[in-house]
Order: C-alpha cells, then sequence, then structure tokens
C-alpha cells in the first residue's frame, strides 16, 4: 500500500507548496516529514526544551498551511520554515523571560539573573 507522502517522495518542496496551495494534504505531510526533525533540533538548540520545541515545530506547520496562498513555489519554503520557527522560539524564551544570544554556540541562551546588571547585547548595542 501506498503511503501518502510516496506521492512526493521526491518532488521538489515548490512542488510540495504547489501542491498545498491545492489543498492536497499529502504534500503538507510530505513537508512535514521532510523538514520535521531539522526545524525540531534547531528549535531545540533555541530552547533547551524538547516539550517547547515540539510545540514550536507544530505551530511553525500550523502557520504554513494557514499561509500557503501567500508562499512562493519557486523559493522554496525550507529558509520560510526555519525562520517562523525561530521567531516563535524567541516568542517562548520572550515569555519565559529569558533572551536568545545570537551568535553564541547552538542558540545558546541567557536567563538574567535580577541581580545581574551586566548589560546584555541589546544594551550594549551589539549588532546594530
Amino acid at each position: 500500500m501506498m503511503d501518502s507522502t510516496d506521492k512526493y517522495a521526491d518532488s521538489a518542496d515548490s512542488s510540495l507548496i504547489e501542491g498545498l496551495q491545492n489543498g492536497e494534504m499529502s504534500a503538507f505531510d510530505a513537508l512535514f516529514e521532510r523538514h520535521r526533525k531539522g526545524l525540531l533540533a534547531y528549535s531545540k538548540g533555541i530552547l533547551r526544551d524538547k516539550g517547547l520545541a515540539e510545540d514550536v515545530v507544530q505551530e511553525t506547520f500550523i502557520e504554513m498551511a494557514e499561509n500557503a496562498g501567500r508562499l512562493r513555489p519557486e523559493q522554496g519554503v525550507r529558509g520560510w520554515l526555519y525562520r517562523v520557527a525561530r521567531n516563535k522560539a524567541i516568542d517562548v524564551l520572550r515569555a519565559r523571560g529569558r533572551e536568545f544570544v545570537p551568535g553564541e554556540q547552538s542558540g545558546a541562551i541567557h536567563a538574567p539573573d535580577a541581580a545581574d546588571d551586566t548589560p546584555t547585547p541589546l544594551e550594549r548595542g551589539v549588532g546594530e
């Protein structure tokens, strides 16, 4: 029996986006299977929490499905997915009072200590 993702097993992301835009759930499933593990590892590197990272990945794919009509097949979807996942992970950190420190190993985080008056990268103007 053929798995629903088999139809798209060798398809480029651009074909999968077109399928998604045409309402084909098998295209969504194929994109999910293709990018899920990488997005999970990426999100976990930022959040340092597998459960939160799984939530971010799920929300990222929900956003992809909701915005399928806006995606441009010729541009692919990988970069878009990672950008959305990164933004969602940073939102989670902010909601938890933690800060994303870009450029540190594996998306390291800094949990500001109330007694720590060391300026954050934003306060120091890093990256401006």
